[in-house]
């Protein structure tokens, strides 16, 4: 699952990973991610950090608190600059998180060492 406002940017990250393979269930807004991840259960979760309304650590704050089954790994996705990104998932155990500026390569990379894929 991929979340992130910017939708030319959740576009090309949706057609580069689902080129490369994946399935991909995208949503352009941190509302309503709740319910889509219940329906399609998704391996990872990438979720972009600065959005209005509800940034990528709210949203992770909700989905856990709403989860009846363990939450998938989650990576959040961001222009932020990194120092703040490490302290997030110092926050939040369990999580990653690539730079948007390494680019969909990097993003597809860490997908891919959660999946256990080569």
């Amino acid at each position: 699952m991929l979340v992130d406002d910017n939708a030319m940017l959740l576009q090309q990250a949706e057609t580069y990973l689902t080129k490369s393979g994946m399935k991909v269930v995208s949503h352009s807004s941190p509302f309503g991610v709740g319910p889509l991840m219940n329906q399609h259960k998704p391996d990872v979760a990438v979720l972009d950090v600065m959005m209005p309304g509800l940034d990528g650590e709210q949203v992770f704050q909700f989905l856990e608190k709403q989860a009846t089954e363990a939450l998938p790994p989650v990576i959040f996705y961001s222009a932020m600059a990194e120092e703040p990104l490490h302290q997030l998932c110092k926050r939040r155990p369990g999580t990653s998180y690539v730079l948007k500026s390494d680019g969909l390569r990097a993003l597809h990379s860490a997908i891919q060492k959660l999946l256990g894929a080569p």
